[in-house]
Parts: C-alpha cells; structure tokens; sequence
C-alpha cells in the first residue's frame, strides 16, 4: 500500500511488481531475516554466557516446532541434504553474510516469478534495479516522476490500460489515431502522430545522439535509468503527453455525456 500510495501506479500493478521496482524485499524475506539474526545471536551468546542460551532452548521441555523450521531454513539456505547432519553451534558467524545473500537471492527470484504481468517491468524487457532505482533521485518532479514510474510498469494512461478495466478485447483497445493500431507503449513513444511534437521535442535528440533505430526495443532502453539525460527527456515526454491526454479526456467527457444521455432518450 505504501509503495502504491508513494508512485501513484493503478491497482492493476502487482505488489510484487511494485517491490522489484523499487528494490523492495518481501515482509517473508524480512521476517527470516530477524529470525536468522537472532539465532545467531542466540549462538554468539554461548560463547559470553555460561552454558550458553542454546543450550537451554534445547533443554526446554516445551517442544517447539520453530527448532525443525529454523534447522530446515538453514539446510535449504546451505544447500544440504536432509541426511546431512547439522549442528547449529557449528555455524559460523562469518557465515551470516552468505546466508542473508542466499536468502536475498531467492527472495528476488520468487518476486520477479510473481511480477510476470502485464503491468510489470518485465513486460518491457525493463532489468529490474539492484537498488532504488537512480530516478527517484535525480527526478525532482512528483508528477514527471509518476508518469515514468507508469511507462516502466507499462501502467501508462492509454487504450490497453483502459481496456483491462472496462474488459474491452485486446483487438479494439486501439489508438484514435489509427483504427488497427494498439496503443501500446511502443506506439505512444514511437509511432503514434498525435505526439509528433513531443517527440520532436524530447525524443528525437536521443535517438539522433545515439544513432538509434526507430525499433521496438528502443523503449527499454529509454526506460532503463541508465543514463540521467535519457531518462530526463524520455520523462518530459511522457509528462507532455500525460497533460495532453488529461486534457484531452477532460473537454470531451461533456460531450460524450451528451451523447450517452441522447443514446438512452433514443433507446427509450
């Protein structure tokens, strides 16, 4: 809900499309973070207490099912066998590290399996960020920020996000400009007339700096964050043609709210 509220993405977004985004581990990821934290403390303590809290939480008579979950997170983590036989206090403390690395990773790779959607990064062939991503930084503008983050999670306002709501088959999710064109994100950077100005304006230069071809793939690129001036103008595009859009929307909703009330009267 937070990183939802902070990037003003539509619920189309998956939670675990929003946490690869912004590099954001799962609260499952967190929680055995602790857990494997404070057993290693539990063990470091052996070491400065006589006898040692291990040794009591062994001895204790309630038998607690979390002594097999822990054991059994380690095995996976270590990549052993279950006839392998392991000693917590045998665990080293340098360990740790590689243990949390262990856990990070397949904590990625289960967030990047539940983010393959539409409205995903990985949509647009968009490499997930290591870190926060370099535009939440370097972008100081909310709404220029907003309408990035929404070309990223391909989230952006156009007739394919509107037709995952309102259930229109993916064939007539068309742009105005052409009835057989979908609008896709592709189509709103690249192709599509109704922003020749804007792309003029913000995209034309990269594409001349850098000797691009006027190819799909260059979307991703543009998306990257790699490089502070592509992301710059590739975002005031995309603001420019947010705004236009609003506008747009806007001074036609009172017509087609007359013609919605004349189609009713006539059917009537």
């Amino acid at each position: 809900m937070f990183l939802r509220s902070l990037s003003g993405v539509p619920r189309c977004v998956s939670g675990a499309a929003l946490r690869l985004e912004f590099a954001q581990p799962s609260i499952v990821r967190r929680a055995w973070s602790r857990a494997i934290s404070y057993t290693f403390h539990l063990l470091a303590s052996d070491a400065r207490i006589r006898g040692g809290f291990s040794n009591l939480i062994l001895r204790d008579i309630h038998n607690s099912p979390w002594k097999t979950t822990i054991n059994l997170k380690f095995r996976s983590l270590l990549n052993l066998n279950c006839k392998t036989v392991l000693n917590l206090e045998c665990i080293s403390p340098v360990a740790l590290p590689l243990i949390k690395k262990k856990l990070q990773q397949l904590d990625f790779s289960n967030t990047a399996s539940c983010a393959r959607g539409p409205c995903s990064g990985l949509a647009l062939a968009i490499p997930p960020p290591e870190g926060i991503p370099l535009y939440c930084f370097t972008i100081s503008s909310e709404t220029k920020r907003r309408a990035f983050t929404c070309a990223r999670l391909n989230c952006f306002p156009t007739a394919v996000l509107s037709g995952r709501y309102s259930r229109v088959p993916i064939a007539n999710r068309t742009c105005s400009c052409n009835d057989t064109a979908l609008e896709t994100m592709e189509h709103v950077m690249l192709f599509c007339p109704n922003w020749t100005d804007e792309r003029s304006r913000f995209l034309t230069p990269l594409v001349n700096k850098f000797h691009l071809p006027i190819q799909p793939w260059i979307v991703s690129l543009f998306l990257q964050d790699s490089d502070c001036w592509i992301t710059e103008m590739t975002a005031n595009f995309l603001l420019s043609v947010m705004k236009r859009k609003a506008a747009l929307t806007s001074s036609l909703t009172p017509q087609l709210q007359s013609i919605r009330r004349t189609t009713e009267r006539s059917s009537k």
